[in-house]
């Protein structure tokens, strides 16, 4: 193959490529816009299908993660539905996020506002970083990972 044939094939085929990518990130976003909608509706049933079997969650203030895999369906479920049962709402505010997609991976990351109501405390809002990794299988992206941590005291949100 000469030269000039090579350079217009891998032309042809970077021009084909890039759109998948931008749309693999709007994808990407959208799932992570349905994830936080699932959230402050409180639909449990909903919330649950966009976890990933292997998945792996940092809750909020806590030291140990909690893993999917090493639970009942049951009990990862119960996690939710206790947490769902306490609130009246919750729900993030994106102040700055990202998205990146790298083959069947997403990534998220960045700062966010996670406001919470709960029954029988007083309401707050805080000022979190957010990191997520999805996974895309059949077509769908899973969240995989998520941690989200207060930002440490005294420390502003970046401005974008």
């Amino acid at each position: 193959m000469s030269l000039s044939r090579t350079f217009v094939s891998v032309l042809i085929f970077g021009i084909l490529i890039s759109p998948l990518s931008a749309s693999d990130v709007d994808d990407l976003k959208a799932a992570f816009d349905q994830a936080l909608e699932y959230l402050s509706q409180k639909d449990l049933d909903a919330f649950l299908t966009i976890w990933h079997p292997e998945a792996v969650l940092f809750p909020r203030n806590e030291v140990h993660p909690t893993d999917r895999a090493k639970l009942d369906d049951r009990v990862w479920a119960d996690l939710f539905e206790d947490f769902f049962a306490r609130i009246i709402s919750a729900g993030y505010t994106q102040q700055a996020v990202e998205f990146r997609v790298i083959g069947d991976t997403g990534l998220v990351w960045g700062l966010t506002r996670f406001a919470v109501d709960p029954r029988f405390e007083a309401s707050f809002e805080q000022d979190t970083r957010l990191t997520a990794v999805f996974v895309k299988e059949d077509g769908r992206w899973l969240i995989l990972l998520w941690n989200n941590a207060p930002l440490p005291e005294g420390q502003a949100p970046m401005a974008r």
